[in-house]
């Protein structure tokens, strides 16, 4: 899978934050290390995936952004 840069500046050095996991599941998102931009949290139940950055991009949407 091909993956976007980050929107504001540019930088390829992404990676994956996670948060406590709830009822709901574990919150994941991709954030820029080179400026601190983040995608959309959300919620996900397949323990496994959360380390895969193909996997994470795909269910937060970071490459869709900007489409309706």
């Amino acid at each position: 899978m091909d993956i976007k840069g980050c929107p504001f500046c540019g930088g390829d050095k992404l990676i994956i934050q996670k948060s406590t996991e709830d009822r709901e599941g574990v919150p994941i998102h991709v954030m820029c290390s080179d400026c601190g931009a983040g995608g959309p949290w959300e919620y996900d139940q397949r323990k496994e995936s959360h380390d895969n950055l193909d996997y994470v991009v795909l269910v937060t949407g970071w490459n869709n952004r900007g489409e309706c």
